[in-house]
């Protein structure tokens, strides 16, 4: 990771004074969630908005626009970022647009990056955060319901179902899914649930209900896809899917009753 270290480090010194967020599947795999996949480049957040980050990034030395046009840019060593602007406007707006493109870019949730986010575990820079596995999960199904052929998304979010909370957390022995009969992995699904449900605001629970309902409907595909993409102890079953998700449910109910919302 010689080159994308040194891409980093030097994209927090182009954005000195801003924190800046790693969000994305190189986030999973920072907080040591094996991944099936390999994320080839990174997705990082700052609060700027499209025209400021075009103007910094190109005057720094060393960086280009790739081919894929905004948001990705090639650093030294041609290590790929995707750099989202959130300024506090665009946030508050929901939606990114760069100019002279049509594509948009919900930004739904990135709220919880200010509240939700740790220091990178790597000590790369001390302005370079990550987001928390629940806010990475809600990003994910964010992310798919934008864009459902991205089965990259559905992939990831089977693999933080499972690793949300693991051996080395007290929850996965005691606590409220234990109390539940619930060990292991569907104990780390249940408390992913649970994490969500205090940190989510009503209108991204609705978000993340309308997703999960659809995994439960069986007319629905998106089981069927979740079974096919998720590790193979789920055994590529549709029913375990729903199983697994449902007890994502279980502890979101949970979750948003005791920030005192309705279940």
């Amino acid at each position: 990771m010689g080159s994308e270290r040194a891409a980093l480090v030097e994209l927090c010194a182009l954005w000195q004074g801003q924190r800046l967020v790693l969000v994305g599947a190189s986030a999973i795999e920072l907080q040591g969630v094996p991944l099936s996949r390999r994320a080839f480049d990174f997705d990082v957040v700052v609060q700027a908005t499209p025209e400021v980050v075009l103007e910094v990034m190109s005057d720094a030395l060393g960086w280009r626009q790739g081919v894929k046009g905004p948001p990705n840019w090639l650093g030294p060593g041609g290590t790929a970022v995707d750099l989202i602007p959130a300024s506090p406007g665009l946030v508050q707006s929901g939606v990114v647009t760069w100019p002279g493109q049509d594509r948009e870019m919900s930004l739904v949730g990135f709220r919880l990056l200010d509240e939700a986010s740790v220091l990178c575990p790597s000590a790369i820079h001390d302005r370079l955060w990550i987001a928390t596995t629940a806010v990475l999960t809600f990003l994910k199904v964010m992310a798919w319901l934008e864009r459902p052929q991205r089965e990259r998304d559905l992939q990831d979010l089977t693999v933080l179902l499972d690793h949300h909370v693991n051996h080395e957390d007290d929850r996965y022995y005691v606590g409220q899914a234990a109390e539940r009969g619930l060990f292991g992995e569907d104990c780390s699904a249940w408390w992913l649930g649970h994490d969500l449900g205090q940190i989510l605001a009503p209108g991204e629970v609705r978000f993340l209900d309308a997703f999960l309902g659809r995994v439960a409907r069986p007319d629905d595909v998106l089981a069927s896809h979740l079974a096919r993409l998720a590790p193979v102890g789920w055994g590529r079953s549709e029913g375990e899917a729903r199983r697994r998700f449902g007890l994502l449910q279980a502890g979101l109910r949970v979750g948003v009753q005791s920030q005192g919302g309705n279940p």
